[in-house]
C-alpha cells in the first residue's frame, strides 16, 4: 500500500524524546522550540528518528523515521537512543517512506543524539549527493540533493542551550520558505 498526501514544502526531522511514551513528541522542549518557529499546518511535517520500532516492532510500518501523524506508534515505549547495526537501514526505510508519501520540498534534519547523526549520515552519503559540508568542534553541517529534495542536516553534540540555538537560527530561515 502506498499512500500520497498532500506535497509538503517542508519536512522537519528532530531526534524523538521521552514522550514517545505518551504518543507526542510535541512535549518535548527542542520540539516545543521547533513548533513555536514554525507552527504545524498543511505545508510542514514533522517527524523524529527513534529507535523504538526497530526494538519493538508492532506494525507494517516498521522503520525508524516516525512522522508527527504515527506518533501512536511508539507510545507505551521508552527507550534510550543507543547504536544498533540495524539502525541505519531502519531510518533508510523510514526516510524513503517519509518522501514517498510526503514529498517534500525540504528536508531539515537536526540531531544532537550521536548514534542517530551517525546511522543518518550513513543513509544520506548512501542516497543522496553531498554538495557542501562543514565540520568543527562539536558541529556538524551537511547539504545534500536527492533528485530535486534538498536535504540539511545539522548535528551538535550534547549541550542543550547550543541545540535549542540551533533549532531556532536553523527554522527562522524556513518561515518564509512555508509562506509561500
Amino acid at each position: 500500500m502506498v499512500m500520497i498526501m498532500d506535497r509538503k514544502k517542508l519536512a522537519i526531522i528532530l531526534p524523538c524524546n521521552k514522550y514517545a511514551k505518551v504518543g507526542n513528541y510535541f512535549l518535548g522542549s527542542y520540539w516545543k522550540e521547533a513548533r513555536a518557529i514554525i507552527p504545524r499546518n498543511e505545508r510542514v511535517i514533522y517527524a523524529a528518528v527513534d529507535c523504538i520500532p526497530l526494538k519493538h516492532p508492532i506494525n507494517v510500518i516498521n522503520d525508524c523515521i516516525v512522522s508527527e501523524d504515527e506518533m501512536w506508534r511508539v507510545k507505551g515505549f521508552d527507550e534510550p537512543p543507543e547504536w544498533d547495526n540495524r539502525l541505519p537501514e531502519c531510518i533508510k526505510k523510514g526516510f524513503l517512506r517519509l518522501i514517498r508519501w510526503y514529498n517534500p520540498e525540504k528536508i531539515v534534519i537536526l540531531l544532537n543524539v550521536k548514534p542517530y547523526f551517525q546511522a543518518v549520515k550513513i543513509v544520506l552519503d548512501e542516497i543522496a549527493k553531498i554538495v557542501e559540508e562543514k565540520e568543527e568542534h562539536r558541529f556538524y553541517y551537511a547539504r545534500y540533493f536527492l533528485g530535486f529534495i534538498e536535504i540539511e542536516l545539522y548535528y551538535i553534540a550534547g549541550l542543550p542551550g547550543k541545540f535549542r540555538a540551533l533549532i531556532r537560527s536553523v527554522l527562522s530561515k524556513y518561515v518564509k520558505l512555508i509562506q509561500r
